[in-house]
């Protein structure tokens, strides 16, 4: 990371820094998705999985929108948006790698476009609640240790 400082100086800027913090959050998410997918697959048959992945996505947009807070210590200006964006980007990317491996493993896609309406939905709602639960954790928390 060194190098890419001195190559790439703009990623010393505090934007940069925030970008970070949601990119990781997002890849955080979309990772989790995939295996627990990928894990849940072989327990399950492919009706099931198709129901499960809605409650999948919607725990994992939340853990993107809890990290994302958490990781910033809740001093996003903005912060119910960039929770529910990255949600949302979060369930594209985690529906995109699911339905690739789908298509790649079985032959068919597992996401269909009614079902992806209903997952950005999902993401979106669930990123933001994350982000509110995490808001009142470093609260509480802030609260308890003054």
């Amino acid at each position: 990371m060194l190098m890419a400082k001195t190559l790439f100086p703009f990623l010393d800027t505090p934007l940069a820094a925030r970008m970070w913090q949601v990119l990781i959050a997002i890849l955080a998410g979309a990772c989790g998705t995939i295996i627990l997918v990928y894990f849940l697959s072989g327990l399950f048959t492919t009706d099931t999985m198709a129901s499960l992945l809605d409650w999948i996505i919607g725990f994992n947009t939340a853990l993107t929108g809890y990290m994302l807070m958490e990781k910033s210590g809740g001093r996003i200006p903005f912060w119910q948006w960039l929770c529910a964006g990255a949600g949302l980007i979060n369930s594209v990317a985690s529906a995109m790698a699911v339905n690739h491996i789908y298509v790649l493993t079985m032959g068919f896609p597992l996401v269909g476009m009614a079902d992806a309406g209903i997952l950005l939905t999902i993401g979106a709602v669930c990123g933001a609640s994350g982000g509110l639960l995490a808001k009142k954790y470093l609260e509480m928390k802030h609260k308890s240790s003054r």
